[in-house]
């Protein structure tokens, strides 16, 4: 993934969080250290809160789940490149990153 965004521009990368050979949360981690101007948007399909937010910990402006429908999909990735935080809709409301600098506590 890294050696891919060195060769070509991108706004924003749809990250799997389980990749199989590697984490998309330690990948997110080094992409966002090397380019701290991409935007990642997670993609899993766990719904635990701990995942969630090890890849929001890791950099990524939000996450969705794999079962989330088109427009949802679409309408993530339009925020994730304008860099407006985003979050599955049926996942607890708790994970909704706000910005990169600080993340709402559970009301």
């Amino acid at each position: 993934m890294i050696d891919l965004v060195k060769k070509v521009k991108v706004d924003v990368v749809l990250m799997d969080i389980d990749m199989g050979h590697t984490s998309g949360i330690e990948t997110t981690h080094q992409l966002k250290k090397e380019y701290p101007e991409i935007n990642v948007l997670g993609l899993t399909m766990h719904e635990e809160q701990e995942y969630i937010v090890e890849m929001l910990e890791a950099g990524a402006s939000g996450y969705l789940l794999k079962n989330t429908g088109m427009e949802e999909l679409l309408t993530a990735l339009r925020a994730a490149a304008k860099a407006t935080a985003i979050s599955a809709s049926r996942s607890p409301p708790r994970c909704w990153k706000p910005s990169r600098k600080k993340r709402l506590s559970p009301q």
